[in-house]
């Protein structure tokens, strides 16, 4: 009697360890906690944090480790490659983006830092929280010229000289329009060697009526109704802005900087310069100014100095602080989009305690009921021999984490297979099914 009870109570240990773990003690990639590392202090980069994760081989916890960084680092990257593109673009070309910045990743990440580790899904994965500061100067940089993801129409900074006065300062041999076109020829300058594209005002006009069906249009406008474009008069008078003004400018300039000098005085030795710099967004959103300083500076000289020379270092003062504290934020503003929620993001579908049978039916299945918006992508059944068993579906959908998990479940039961209650958290873009 005695070797019966026990023999049911080795039984019902059996059973109860082939069950695994409860769902209260079951640690998925969202249970991985840590913290930001780093601040986003300049526009030229961004700082991610993301959680990813990596088989643990061998019991190399280390190993695991490195590779679940090399994820990380990769999703970190990709997120800031879907800020600076549409939709469109991103759909479209994300497989050779992957391909290509996964080649090259390091070049795109400033710094790094692990701040969370955990094992998770049985202990099989080490699930790591990780900050990243990315540049997102590169990431435009190479998206333009190597990738051609993006149009550099996209990311144009077009020079406006903006002083209607235009007016004389014989005495010293210039005029005011002479410093405003310095000061955006230094803009121009400084962004293009930046990897951004900034053109002024008639080279845009041109590369624009490079367009047979375009040239029509734009051959005849005039800086007054450029102008007008940037500030939103639409006159309906003129038959230029009732034939779509608004979105020729926004094929010409994302961004349009405006220069007005307001005056150039002289007392006695002291030659003082007043500016003002704008900034205006003209291509999606709410449209409008996003930046303006007013810059005021000052030489003094002498009796004999030179004012061409004077004006000359004033206009160099000038765009140091221009520099400083306008052209960051052109930088920031050049490098964004209006976020789109039809990207075709990266999940990972998490499917347990299958059958090697049942894995190549749900994978033929998954093949076959593909759609544009949920994209089967590839498998991984490393951890197929192992029980319970743990493969691995990577997919690109630009659904909810829901709608895909309802998807999911909807196909599992297409081919009479059964899951439980889908793991979803949040945010995340990792969905668990464990069998019946």
């Amino acid at each position: 009697m005695k070797n019966w009870i026990l023999l049911l109570l080795l039984c019902l240990l059996i059973t109860l360890t082939s069950c695994g773990k409860t769902v209260e003690n079951y640690l998925i990639l969202s249970d991985v906690q840590g913290n930001a590392a780093f601040q986003e202090n300049t526009p030229d980069a961004r700082v991610v944090n993301v959680r990813a994760k990596a088989i643990i081989k061998a019991e190399s916890v280390v190993n695991a480790q490195k590779q679940a960084l090399s994820v990380a680092s990769q999703k970190a990257v990709d997120q800031v490659v879907r800020e600076v593109t549409t939709a469109e673009q991103y759909n479209a070309n994300y497989k050779k983006i992957d391909a290509y910045f996964k080649k090259n990743i390091e070049k795109y990440i400033l710094a790094s830092q692990i701040t969370g580790t955990r094992k998770i899904y049985e202990d099989r994965f080490l699930g790591i929280f990780a900050s990243f500061k990315v540049s997102r100067q590169k990431i435009v940089v190479a998206l333009q010229k190597d990738l051609h993801v993006l149009d550099t129409s996209t990311n144009t900074m077009v020079a406006v000289v903006t002083s209607k006065k235009d007016a004389s300062l014989g005495q010293y041999g210039i005029k005011l329009a002479d410093v405003e076109n310095a000061l955006l020829n230094q803009a121009q300058t400084d962004l293009n060697q930046r990897g951004l594209y900034a053109i002024d005002y008639h080279n845009a006009l041109a590369q624009m009526a490079e367009n047979k069906q375009q040239k029509a249009k734009l051959q005849n406008v005039s800086k007054d109704q450029f102008l007008n474009l940037v500030n939103a008069k639409k006159e309906t008078t003129n038959s230029f802005y009732g034939s779509g003004g608004i979105k020729q400018l926004q094929q010409i300039a994302k961004i349009v900087i405006e220069v007005n000098v307001m005056s150039i005085s002289k007392t006695k030795n002291t030659m003082a310069l007043n500016l003002s710099v704008t900034a205006k967004n003209t291509s999606f959103g709410t449209r409008g100014a996003f930046a303006n300083t007013v810059i005021q500076v000052a030489r003094k000289g002498n009796d004999s100095s030179d004012n061409t020379a004077m004006i000359t270092a004033l206009i160099q003062d000038s765009y140091s602080k221009m520099k400083k504290e306008f052209i960051p934020q052109v930088i920031k503003e050049m490098a964004a989009v209006q976020i789109s929620d039809k990207q075709l993001i990266a999940y990972d579908i998490v499917a347990q305690g299958f059958s090697a049978s049942e894995i190549r039916k749900i994978r033929r299945t998954f093949s076959q009921k593909q759609t544009d918006s949920i994209r089967y992508i590839d498998y991984n059944n490393e951890l197929q021999r192992v029980r319970p068993s743990l493969v691995l579906f990577y997919f690109r959908s630009n659904e909810k984490a829901t709608h895909l998990a309802d998807y999911m479940l909807d196909t599992l039961d297409s081919i009479g297979l059964h899951s439980q209650e889908p793991l979803v958290a949040p945010g995340q873009t990792d969905i668990i099914f464990i069998k019946k």
